[in-house]
């Protein structure tokens, strides 16, 4: 684990202070950062995990599925599992930390392709590619969704 500040450089690079803890004991190091590359292709990343046991609960409230799936979700299969809402949490989460400007559940749509690969359907437009992959184990599901720059995006769903 590492802590500290980087230096106003202007380009985000430089030195930095930082302390490293490992299973050894803790000691004090000095980190060479890399200025952020001019052109990045990933704009963000975010993952989410959620346990499913917790989703199984909430959806005790009958308002629970409106709430946090959008008509077209809803319609979109006629059984809805805890795991199966568990992995549209997680990747709807998971898509709000990698945009950084979601804040509405129904701000995002979570479907599955003809194979059964989770796609993202954005109320509003986003410029480049959001990949989406979902994951569960035992009582856990996790997402992660990669913002891509539209440059370097192929394959998008539209």
């Amino acid at each position: 684990m590492t802590e500290g500040t980087l230096p106003d450089s202007g380009r985000g690079g430089g030195m930095v202070d930082a302390v490293v803890s490992n299973t050894t004991g803790v000691k004090p190091v000095r980190v060479r950062v890399p200025p952020p590359a001019p052109n990045p292709m990933i704009l963000g990343v975010g993952t989410d995990l959620v346990e499913i046991s917790r989703i199984a609960s909430a959806m005790r409230n009958p308002r629970f599925l409106e709430r946090i799936l959008t008509p077209r979700e809803l319609a979109s299969r006629p059984n809805w599992s805890a795991s199966a809402v568990a992995g549209r949490w997680a990747a709807k989460e998971a898509a709000a930390k990698a945009v950084r400007a979601w804040n509405l559940w129904h701000d995002v749509e979570v479907f599955n392709d003809e194979v059964g690969r989770p796609y993202l359907r954005p109320s509003t437009a986003v410029e480049g590619c959001l990949h989406c992959s979902i994951s569960h184990e035992r009582n856990m599901a996790l997402a992660t969704v990669i913002w891509e720059r539209a440059d370097r995006a192929e394959g998008s769903k539209e």
